[in-house]
């Protein structure tokens, strides 16, 4: 898994408005939910049933392999 650059990651965060459905695929395990504002460190926070944080650092590092923002695919 490549991890994406700084202007990739501020592209990404761009599309990341509140109430947005988010779809992902973190360490091999998927997930989706809504965008529910920001969350530690400056990261996205996606709630479903269970709460999940997109960090700048999982996104530079490779652990997602999936992002989808509103049907647009990142990843």
């Amino acid at each position: 898994m490549a991890g994406l650059s700084s202007r990739e990651i501020e592209e990404f965060k761009k599309l990341c408005y509140q109430g947005a459905n988010i779809e992902y695929t973190y360490l091999g395990q998927s997930g989706k939910g809504k965008i529910d504002g920001e969350g530690v460190a400056g990261g996205i926070k996606v709630q479903h049933i269970l709460s999940h944080v997109i960090s700048d650092y999982g996104l530079s590092s490779g652990s997602y392999s999936r992002l989808i923002v509103d049907g647009k695919k990142i990843i």
